[in-house]
């Protein structure tokens, strides 16, 4: 079988590693080619360790144990020894309100005491259990969503900024049944998001034991709501899978031809590079980028991907002396509601939730910027985003005097938006695919932009182009 993925992000890798595992287990030679346009795998996850100490997630910051895939995966690469848990701290977290941070609610009392929402507001969540279903098959956005079952008070200060913080996207824009489809589906399971709650946390009492850590100390693969990173930050994940894929996977090697022949795929690189004889191809590249390599193939597959957005943010972290910062920095952090017409999104207190990321004496933040709502702002040059950073973060935490190190990370395009329609977007690529046997378009632009959910479709991918023998 000789099979070439197409990108070295978390998609591409974990389905390298799965592949080979899979091929391994039954017996199947396996030809192996994983293609990375940039000099280095991993996209958007990666971890800068700069000279004084600091250690700098260029993107996602870690992985909640509720989902199995992606900590199974450290376990069988044999790093789950690396892994390290949030801190406690990394429980309480803050709302932008009227300019100030407001502490989220984590429990029903501290829901009741909150000034986050009026005393109506919260009535009207509690009279969700009573609503009923929608029967309506039309996609809603998650703003409809929100407003029809919580109100629109707890879609404006809740649900806006949370949607913010996964998606740095619009939710009047978003698709819930493909940004959130565990929402659609409590409500169709439970008729609604209160009782399905309940439901829940009563099952998860009934568990024999507590979830989330095995008996070495590191995460099981079992349900959770605990967040894990790696002792030298996220990148460890991407370094491993590289390593273990050895020389399988070739970075600097940028796909421009993809076509059919005779005998099977024909992938060709602009570094001279040719693959030919390919049984099967898979693209966990952008969207957008998929769009163009697929355009001479088929335009009912490029159109679908080309009209997938993305929203371009920028990474603005600052490392501080510790008796520089006022604020106890006692928290994960806090997100901004898009009613308080800041450029910024929200910001993560690195340093608190994880040990290590600052060197003794000092602290992280790293601020994040633009987004679907401000989009040119993630594209101001270095300084004057580090200076925007210190103006939005200042009244909230008060500095006193300049960081000792600030570092800029810009993605233009750095996640995808499931905008209305996302889903017939993704099944006519499905469609569309059938048409051409070996071909497969994967990546976070379809199923899920999380690392779970990338890791996740890694697995069902590869028991799909090497099924489990009867």
């Amino acid at each position: 079988m000789k099979i070439v993925v197409i990108g070295a992000g978390i998609s591409g890798l974990a389905l390298g590693y799965r592949l080979t595992e899979r091929a391994a287990r039954q017996g199947t030679p396996l030809d192996l080619t994983v293609l990375e346009a940039e000099s280095r795998v991993g996209g958007t996850m990666g971890s800068i360790e700069t000279n004084d100490g600091f250690i700098i997630e260029t993107g996602p910051n870690g992985v909640l144990d509720n989902k199995p895939d992606t900590l199974a995966l450290a376990q069988d690469l044999g790093i789950s020894n690396r892994l390290v848990s949030g801190s406690d701290s990394a429980n309480r977290r803050w709302i932008v309100l009227n300019g100030r941070l407001e502490a989220l609610p984590n429990g029903p009392g501290a829901f009741l005491r909150s000034r986050l929402l009026s005393p109506w507001a919260k009535l009207r969540i509690a009279m969700e259990m009573w609503l009923p279903r929608r029967s309506a098959a039309t996609d809603e956005s998650v703003a409809d969503f929100a407003r029809r079952r919580l109100g629109p008070r707890a879609l404006e200060r809740l649900i806006d900024p949370f949607v913010s913080g996964i998606f740095a996207g619009d939710p009047e824009r978003l698709s819930v049944r493909s940004a959130f489809p565990r929402l659609t589906e409590l409500e169709e399971q439970y008729g609604s998001l209160l009782r399905a709650s309940r439901a829940l946390a009563r099952a998860r009492r009934a568990l024999p034991a507590p979830a989330g850590t095995a008996t070495n100390g590191a995460p099981s693969a079992g349900p959770g709501d605990k967040l894990w990173s790696f002792e030298g930050g996220m990148r460890e994940l991407p370094m491993a899978l590289e390593a273990a894929l050895g020389s399988a996977v070739r970075t600097g090697e940028r796909v421009i031809d993809l076509r059919r022949a005779h005998d099977g795929w024909v992938v060709a690189t602009d570094t001279g590079l040719r693959l030919s004889g390919v049984d099967a191809v898979v693209l966990t590249i952008p969207a957008f980028a998929a769009a163009r390599l697929l355009a001479p193939l088929s335009e009912g597959l490029s159109k679908p991907l080309e009209a997938i957005e993305y929203a371009p943010v920028s990474v603005v972290a600052l490392g501080f002396r510790r008796q520089s910062v006022i604020h106890p920095l006692d928290g994960f952090g806090f997100l901004v509601p898009s009613r308080e017409k800041r450029p910024i999104l929200g910001c993560l207190i690195d340093s608190s939730v994880y040990p290590g990321r600052a060197p003794d004496g000092h602290v992280l933040l790293r601020c994040m910027v633009g987004g679907s709502r401000r989009p040119e702002v993630a594209l101001l040059p270095d300084d004057e985003l580090v200076d925007l950073a210190m103006r939005e973060l200042e009244p909230h935490f008060g500095f006193e005097g300049r960081p000792v190190t600030s570092a800029v990370i810009r993605w233009r395009n750095a996640i995808p938006q499931y905008t209305l329609g996302h889903r017939d977007r993704v099944d006519q690529v499905a469609e569309e695919s059938r048409a051409w046997p070996g071909l497969w378009v994967a990546g976070n632009a379809l199923r899920g932009v999380a690392v779970n959910d990338c890791t996740r479709e890694a697995n069902r991918l590869a028991e799909s182009l090497l099924p489990e023998r009867p």
